[in-house]
């Protein structure tokens, strides 16, 4: 059912149209889902939904969990799953909770592109480190990009 999932919306993003979304309000974006894609509202952050800011503090707290085993080369695969698993359990959430307007849920499609693409590194039998750097990468472009009341950025590892 992941691989399903992950396949159609690795389909959408690159077949989307060139515009930021469509009327449909497809969960997709143009392009490679790069974080230096990401633009700002005319200067300002974009606001969210509870279900968006419930998901994203989901993962951030996956993170931070072993966020220091980590730092401290002590993480074993248990440790990666989880947080593979933290992910697409909340990025399945925002796709089915989240009802953004389509200028910021394109923004948003772009950091969830990100994260999935961690999940299936984390889930890797090579190095790891890779996807938990592209996490705490998302986790900060989503505190750059989106409103979130108390967010803050999670300690360098």
């Amino acid at each position: 059912m992941r691989s399903l999932f992950y396949i159609l919306f690795v389909v959408g993003l690159f077949t989307a149209s060139d515009g930021i979304a469509d009327e449909r309000h497809d969960h997709h974006h143009h392009g490679d889902a790069s974080l230096d894609q990401l633009e700002l509202n005319e200067g300002e952050k974009w606001a969210g939904d509870e279900h968006l800011r419930r998901g994203m503090q989901g993962i951030r707290e996956a993170f931070v969990a072993i966020h220091d085993r980590v730092r401290d080369g002590e993480a074993d695969s248990d440790d990666y799953k989880r947080l593979a698993d933290a992910i697409d359990e909340q990025v399945q959430y925002m796709f089915a909770n989240c009802h953004l307007d389509p200028e910021p849920d394109a923004q948003l499609h772009v950091i969830l592109a990100n994260l999935m693409q961690a999940a299936d590194t984390l889930r890797g039998e090579e190095n790891r480190y890779p996807g938990v750097h592209r996490v705490h990468q998302s986790l900060d472009a989503y505190g750059d990009t989106f409103e979130h009341k108390d967010w803050t950025p999670v300690g360098h590892h």
